[in-house]
C-alpha cells in the first residue's frame, strides 16, 4: 500500500517538476517492486510510465523513449483488458518518438498498437481509433497526405455509425477538415469544421 501512495505521489511530483523528491519515491516504491516481480507486475509497469515522463522533463528524452520501448511487452500483457490504459503508453511512447524526429519508429509503434487491439477484436473501440489517429498524424507529419486522408474517413465513419456525436467525433472532424484545408479542398474543409 505504501509503495502504491509513494508512486502515485511520485508522478505528482514529476508533473509539478519536483524532480529530485519525484525521484527517490519512485526508487523506493521500485525497490519494493523488484522484491515480488510477478506480483507487482503491474506496478512496475505503471512506474515505467512515470520514470519515463520524469527522464522527458528532465531532458533525458532518448532513456524515456528507451524505458517505455523495453517495457511495452510487459505493458501488453498487463494492461490486455485495459486497452484505453494500453494506448496512452502506445502514446506516450509516440509522442516522445514525434518530438525527437523518429517517425518511422512512431510509425512503427502506432502499428504495432493497432495490431495488437485487432487481435483483440478492439480495433474500432474508442481507443482503437484513437490509435488511428494518431497514425494519421505521423501521415501528415511525413507528407503522406493521401494515407491521412484514407485514416481520418475511416476514423470518422467508424466513430459516428459507432458513437453518434461525441466530443472525440468533433477532434476527428477538426483533423479532417485541416488536412482537408492543407490540400486545397476548403470548402469540403469548412462543412467538416462547421460539423466539428
Amino acid at each position: 500500500g505504501r509503495a502504491r501512495l509513494k508512486l502515485k505521489l511520485g508522478t505528482i511530483l514529476v508533473g509539478d517538476r519536483r524532480f529530485a523528491e519525484a525521484q527517490k519515491l519512485l526508487n523506493e516504491a521500485s525497490a519494493v517492486w523488484v522484491s515480488e516481480p510477478v506480483r507487482y507486475r503491474r506496478e512496475m509497469v505503471e512506474e515505467v510510465g512515470a520514470q519515463a515522463y520524469l527522464f522527458n522533463l528532465t531532458g533525458k528524452r532518448d532513456d524515456a523513449i528507451r524505458v517505455i520501448d523495453d517495457n511495452l511487452s510487459d505493458a501488453e500483457q498487463v494492461y490486455f483488458a485495459h486497452s484505453r490504459d494500453l494506448v496512452s503508453r502506445y502514446s506516450q511512447l509516440i509522442r516522445y518518438l514525434i518530438e525527437e524526429r523518429r517517425f518511422d519508429q512512431a510509425k512503427d509503434t502506432a502499428e504495432r498498437g493497432y495490431r495488437v487491439l485487432i487481435g483483440r477484436g478492439q480495433s474500432h473501440s474508442g481507443p482503437g481509433l484513437s490509435l488511428l489517429r494518431i497514425q494519421a498524424g505521423i501521415a501528415v507529419e511525413q507528407g503522406n497526405y493521401e494515407q491521412a486522408e484514407r485514416l481520418l474517413s475511416e476514423i470518422c465513419m467508424q466513430r459516428r455509425a459507432k458513437f453518434g456525436p461525441s466530443l472525440e467525433l468533433a477532434v476527428d472532424l477538426l483533423h479532417y477538415g485541416r488536412l482537408l484545408n492543407k490540400t486545397d479542398r476548403p470548402a469540403q474543409a469548412l462543412q467538416l469544421l462547421n460539423e466539428a
